[in-house]
């Protein structure tokens, strides 16, 4: 083969390269692919407490947290639609849900969603004061309802959050023996929705023999 015939050869050869790399209008047929940020951010008092599920697609899926990001790689140039699914009942997300956007070649898209949520709670407060001598140094056991428990020095305070409304028996445990607790524990108290509830313990000691 002449010298001719190989350079006329080689250029064919390009020539159909080229041709394989551009599609119609002159664009390239496999452009690189980008990446798709989504991200949360949740207001109100009682946001969804196992976050939501963000979805591309509707193929690609992942978890998301209330107040946060995550990246889906890989993802072709062109339109695409993101969704967040899995929002509690009492939130709503503000604005369109699914949203189309585009992603361009090597570039990273932002998808940001806002999602507002009602409060459905209420907050309980529980003060104690203590008088008297030989006061109990390692404090008492706070208990509310059945399932909550906490722990509170002999003159202080402490708050259980997010509360579903209703009645709940509240009281004073681990008391030492030479303590009383005034009037009843446990006693009643009503939680109500967006409300700071108080509960307030007094305490007399007498010093011990």
């Amino acid at each position: 083969m002449t010298p001719a015939a190989r350079s006329a050869r080689g250029g064919l050869a390009l020539a159909l390269v080229v041709a394989l790399q551009l599609g119609c209008g002159g664009e390239i047929a496999n452009p690189e692919p980008g990446e798709v940020e989504v991200s949360t951010a949740t207001t109100g008092h009682d946001p969804d407490p196992d976050g939501y599920t963000a979805s591309l697609d509707g193929v690609r899926v992942a978890s998301i947290p209330t107040d946060g990001a995550i990246r889906f790689s890989g993802v072709p140039a062109g339109n695409h639609v993101a969704e967040l699914t899995g929002v509690a009942e009492h939130c709503a997300v503000q604005g369109e849900n699914p949203r189309s956007f585009a992603v361009r070649p090597g570039g990273t898209s932002t998808v940001a969603f806002s999602v507002d949520c009602e409060t459905i709670t209420g907050d309980l407060r529980v003060s104690v004061a203590t008088s008297g001598e030989s006061q109990d140094s390692t404090g008492y056991r706070v208990e509310v309802g059945e399932s909550r428990t906490d722990s509170v020095a002999v003159s202080d305070t402490t708050t259980f959050p997010r509360l579903e409304p209703g009645d709940y028996d509240v009281g004073l445990g681990d008391v030492a023996d030479n303590c009383t607790v005034v009037g009843a524990n446990p006693r009643s108290v009503t939680v109500e929705v967006g409300v700071t509830s108080r509960a307030r313990f007094t305490v007399e000691c007498t010093a011990g023999i």
